[in-house]
């Protein structure tokens, strides 16, 4: 009879804290949503403009007002769309942005780290504003691919973890306020 209690008891505390943990997860989640991309051709070159929406956590705001710079991977991919295979991979690049706060002029910085680009702003709200626009990123030349009829272009942008100062990883990992990632989005480039 006493182990029937004991074991009521310890699944109560563990729904308990599930429902506990849930909540909070909801309360901190994070989320980074590419609204609309396209893909297009400017001088030989081909470009991406995307609009994206980044929603921040309460951790990862106290940690850009803290100092603390966070990293962001924009991941592209062209690919030939295949409808009952995998897709194909044509041409994959990987573009690094990060976003801090200068200690001197408390102003917010982001940097495209491949160019070395920098553009400074007032408030947080204008960088992620800034981060969330991208402009005529070039990519590659239009030339150097064999583009198939069916291409198709995909998207990802996340935070990287591992960037952040190795105490704050661990948590980092456990914590839904920092797994920040719009996932694929993907669509059809007409030509």
């Amino acid at each position: 009879m006493m182990r029937a209690s004991r074991s009521s008891r310890l699944l109560a505390l563990v729904v308990t804290w599930a429902l506990v943990w849930a909540s909070v997860c909801t309360a901190y989640a994070s989320d980074i949503v590419i609204e609309e991309a396209a893909l297009n051709e400017h001088n030989g070159i081909l470009v991406l403009d995307a609009d994206s929406h980044f929603d921040f956590s309460a951790d990862a705001i106290e940690a850009l007002n803290s100092g603390i710079p966070l990293y962001f991977d924009l991941e592209v991919r062209l690919l030939r769309a295949r409808r009952y295979l995998w897709d194909v991979d044509i041409f994959t690049t990987r573009r690094r942005y990060a976003i801090e706060r200068h200690a001197l002029s408390n102003q917010f910085v982001l940097t495209e780290l491949i160019t070395g680009e920098r553009r400074l702003h007032r408030t947080l709200e204008l960088a992620i504003e800034d981060l969330s626009r991208i402009r005529r990123l070039p990519l590659v030349e239009a030339a150097t691919l064999e583009l198939p009829p069916d291409l198709a272009a995909a998207i990802r942008i996340e935070l990287d973890i591992n960037a952040l100062p190795a105490p704050m990883i661990p948590l980092a990992y456990v914590s839904p306020g920092w797994h920040m990632s719009s996932g694929w989005y993907q669509w059809p480039v007409v030509r």
